[in-house]
C-alpha cells in the first residue's frame, strides 16, 4: 500500500457513513487511488480501492476538520510499528506536517488528526 501512495496529493475527503472517511489520493504518474478508513467497532478496516463511495449530501464536522487542515496536502509517510493496531499517515502541508493517526483497536476504533504543534 505504501508504494502505491506516498507521495500523492490529497485531493478530496468525504464521508460515505458516519463511521467512514475516504481520502481521494491523487498522483499524476499513477490512477487515483481511494483510501477508506472505516471505523466499525467488531472490525476496524483500512483499505485502497479505485471506485469513489457516494459522499453523505451534507459532510459531518469532522470531514470538514479534515479538510480545513488537509486538502492538498502531499502524503509524505505511511508508518507503523510490526504488532501495532495504529498507522500514521504523514501529510506535508504550508503549515507543517500532519499526521492522521488510526487507531484500529476492536470496540474502541478511532481517527485522529495531530497538527505540526503536536497537538490534537
Amino acid at each position: 500500500m505504501r508504494q502505491t501512495i506516498l507521495s500523492s496529493r490529497l485531493s478530496h475527503i468525504s464521508q460515505s457513513s458516519p463511521e467512514s472517511v475516504e481520502l481521494s489520493l491523487y498522483h499524476p504518474d499513477r490512477a487515483t487511488q481511494y483510501l477508506t478508513i472505516a471505523l466499525m467497532s467488531l472490525k476496524p478496516l483500512i483499505f485502497l480501492s479505485t471506485e469513489k463511495q457516494p459522499a453523505l449530501a451534507k459532510p459531518p464536522n469532522f470531514c470538514r476538520s479534515l479538510r480545513k487542515h488537509l486538502e492538498y496536502a502531499q502524503l509524505m509517510a505511511v508508518e507503523s510499528e510490526p504488532g501495532e493496531r495504529m498507522i500514521h499517515f504523514v501529510f506535508k502541508t504550508s503549515e507543517g506536517l500532519y499526521r492522521l493517526i488510526f487507531e484500529g483497536i476492536p470496540k474502541y476504533p478511532n481517527v485522529i488528526l495531530v497538527g505540526p504543534d503536536n497537538l490534537i
